[in-house]
């Protein structure tokens, strides 16, 4: 038979028939070694990266902070008083406003009101949050308070104000 004959798939070139025991690719060691590489580069570039989204929120809530001690302040200065203490429970919140107490004395529990009363009884002078809606703040929850640079829920920034009367001013 000539080679004109012979099938196409029978023939083989020399170069081929020297290397049929090697197959081509990357071995496992060569891909191992990519691998630490890699995990190597993206650690070091990692790191700071994380330093940074900590600092810049750092930064943010110190801003938030500035800002709310500014409103404060303008409150006060606007209304002759600080304002109340923004109510949040289980069962309820103020949505981030002003939290009075409909009592003028006593207790509080159960009688909160997001009207201003005359008497300026607190529903929780100690406990409660920074009121933000009633400050005009922006950037508030869905539930009108306001969060530190991280967001979670249980970082809302607490406010408290003292609820006698200080003599000597």
């Amino acid at each position: 038979m000539s080679s004109s004959t012979t099938p196409r798939h029978h023939r083989q070139p020399r170069r081929l028939a020297a290397n049929l025991g090697r197959q081509p690719g990357f071995s496992l060691i060569e891909i191992a070694v990519v691998l630490v590489i890699v995990t190597i580069l993206l650690t070091t570039l990692a790191v700071p990266l994380a330093s940074q989204v900590q600092a810049r929120r750092t930064e943010d809530t110190r801003k938030l902070l500035e800002e709310a001690k500014e409103a404060l302040l303008g409150f006060a200065m606007a209304n002759g008083r600080f304002p109340c203490p923004a109510f949040a429970n289980a069962t309820s919140n103020s949505a981030g406003r002003e939290s009075f107490c409909v009592a003028a004395t006593g207790t509080c529990v159960g009688s909160e009101t997001q009207t201003v009363q005359t008497h300026g009884n607190c529903s929780n002078f100690y406990d409660g949050f920074l009121p933000a809606a009633s400050l005009g703040l922006s950037g508030l929850d869905d539930q009108g308070f306001a969060r530190d640079a991280w967001g979670n829920q249980r970082n809302r920034i607490r406010y408290a104000v003292f609820g006698g009367a200080v003599n000597g001013f």
